[in-house]
């Protein structure tokens, strides 16, 4: 049997966030997981160019990367 893992990492680490038996949900939530990512980005991005004195009240953001990965499973 095939599992697809959702693996996501940075420049020192990497985690295994979920795991499914279909490789499309994979890439759907590693594609969802990039997505959501480039918001808080751009959401903290509008905030630091803005004239806003107010503390950042946003999701933090990690600078993450994800991927699809297949692993057998006997």
């Amino acid at each position: 049997m095939i599992i697809y893992l959702v693996e996501q990492f940075d420049h020192d680490s990497c985690q295994v966030v979920s795991a499914y038996y279909k490789k499309e949900d994979a890439i759907s939530v590693v594609e969802e997981l990039k997505h959501k990512d480039k918001l808080k980005v751009q959401h903290y991005d509008e905030w630091f160019n803005s004239d806003c004195e107010d503390d950042y009240d946003g999701d933090p953001f990690f600078g993450y990367s994800y991927q699809c990965k297949d692993i057998e499973v006997k």
